[in-house]
């Protein structure tokens, strides 16, 4: 059994913008523990503008938390941009057998908030993936 997830021994373990993505897929799914959501999208976009830190930080949460499906749809978009077709793949596995939703742009606009550049690199990936 793993210990409950908290918003301060995430920023400790993470820093403030790695806590906000780690946790913040948290709060809307049932059977883990709520905690306080800060804005995913605005750490996204602010990730978008350097990829070596993104992809950085997007492997250290999920060694931190193996489950985040969040961090690995979005590493999944990152590698494919990149042209680490196989990696990504790999990536997209877990991913989509953790939450089938992520094939949806829409909820990822929507209801995740990820900017667009990451909805639609997913969107490639999942364009040619199933070919």
């Amino acid at each position: 059994m793993t210990a409950p997830i908290d918003r301060r021994s995430a920023v400790r373990t993470l820093g403030a913008a790695g806590a906000a993505l780690a946790l913040a897929p948290y709060v809307a799914q049932p059977g883990l523990p709520s905690v306080a959501h800060v804005p995913l999208e605005r750490w996204l976009r602010t990730m978008l503008a350097d990829l070596d830190s993104a992809e950085t930080e997007l492997r250290r949460i999920i060694r931190r938390y193996p489950l985040f499906a969040d961090a690995r749809a979005g590493l999944t978009a990152l590698l494919w941009r990149r042209g680490a077709s196989g990696e990504a793949e790999s990536h997209w596995a877990s991913a989509s057998g953790l939450d089938p939703r992520y094939r949806q742009p829409e909820w990822l606009l929507e209801i995740r908030r990820w900017p667009p550049e990451p909805v639609s690199a997913l969107g490639d990936f999942l364009a040619l993936s199933a070919r």
